[in-house]
């Protein structure tokens, strides 16, 4: 088994890499050998749908860089030459079909293990308001882009679709009022991360071209 990458979230913003998050990735390139990384962005209010948005990049480095055994924190890559580069992707459905059992199992998981999370956001906080007034709660949310990314798959069928339908919205806030951590705020706890400030520095790239050949793209197009 080896480790080809990872993934983290940015919780209330873009799923674009920060200065922390290139700068993360070139020193943890010495570990891996081949290596690309994913930010979701689960909850950004200026996200048009439910869907949640991925980002997969790869950061291109310059020999010089990647030849060096550490790199001090407060370094900006950019100033070495290293850039974050867009990755395009498809995704293939797996070979076993998720079904109702091991997706309650997986949640119930997931939710008993981040409910007492310091750094957790509010699940049943506002997501925000839509032009007409109406309020869509993160939960509505997380549950909507959870649907949305199984039937992409044709996984969401029979008992499968029962449970995210009418019972995992229940399941979630059943775990969460047993588990949680007691408050009303319906701001999210920051990852630590920075948010960033020039969206152009996230390129795009085939990861079969040389990426210093590829335009940058702009904030309105980050989304694939």
């Amino acid at each position: 088994l080896q480790c080809v990458g990872s993934y983290h979230s940015h919780p209330d913003f873009a799923p674009l890499p920060t200065i922390i998050d290139t700068l993360s990735f070139v020193k943890d390139a010495h570990n891996v050998s081949c290596r690309v990384e994913a930010i979701v962005s689960p909850y950004d209010p200026s996200h048009a749908d439910a869907s949640a948005p991925i980002t997969w990049y790869h950061v291109n480095m310059p020999p010089s860089v990647a030849m060096k055994d550490a790199l001090p924190d407060d370094v900006d890559p950019a100033t070495l030459g290293c850039v974050p580069y867009r990755l395009q992707y498809t995704t293939s459905e797996g070979d076993t079909a998720a079904n109702a059992a091991s997706l309650q199992k997986m949640v119930e998981d997931l939710a008993k293990k981040y409910a007492p999370a310091h750094n957790r956001a509010n699940i049943e906080g506002l997501w925000k308001k839509t032009d007409d007034g109406s309020v869509i709660l993160r939960i509505d949310k997380m549950i909507e882009s959870f649907r949305d990314k199984l039937s992409k798959g044709s996984q969401l069928e029979g008992k499968l679709n029962s449970f995210v339908t009418y019972k995992l919205d229940v399941l979630v806030r059943a775990v969460w009022s047993v588990y949680g951590r007691k408050d009303t705020d319906n701001t999210l706890s920051g990852d630590g991360h920075q948010k960033p400030t020039d969206p152009s520095v996230l390129h795009q790239s085939s990861g079969g071209q040389d990426a210093d050949d590829d335009e940058p793209i702009s904030d309105d197009n980050t989304e694939q």
